[in-house]
């Protein structure tokens, strides 16, 4: 029985949403890994993206009642951001601080 096969390094070619990319890696797991950190960093840069249009939205806003309707949206949004580790929890209380300063004034 041959034991050096499995400690050899093997290339895979890991193929996430139209990305090819070549990955040397001992494992399977370390594989399946890579594919994982890549699905959820494409996640966590999408719903960033979408927070920061939303609050260039609400910075834009001149009506207040408008304004104040986007309040709530945000602050939800920047809730579940921080429920699911997307920011951290104090970078998130930092902005609806913010949020809620410029609602004020």
């Amino acid at each position: 029985m041959n034991m050096g096969v499995n400690l050899k390094e093997r290339v895979w070619s890991v193929i996430i949403i139209g990305l090819v990319q070549e990955v040397t890696m001992k494992n399977k797991t370390a594989v399946k890994k890579a594919k994982q950190d890549e699905v959820r960093r494409l996640r966590n840069k999408s719903y960033k993206s979408f927070l920061k249009s939303k609050t260039k939205q609400y910075i834009n806003e001149k009506d207040k009642d408008k304004k104040a309707e986007l309040y709530k949206e945000l602050q939800s949004v920047y809730d579940i951001a921080a429920k699911k580790h997307i920011y951290h929890p104090n970078k998130v209380a930092r902005r609806k601080a913010y949020l809620i300063k410029l609602l004020k004034d």
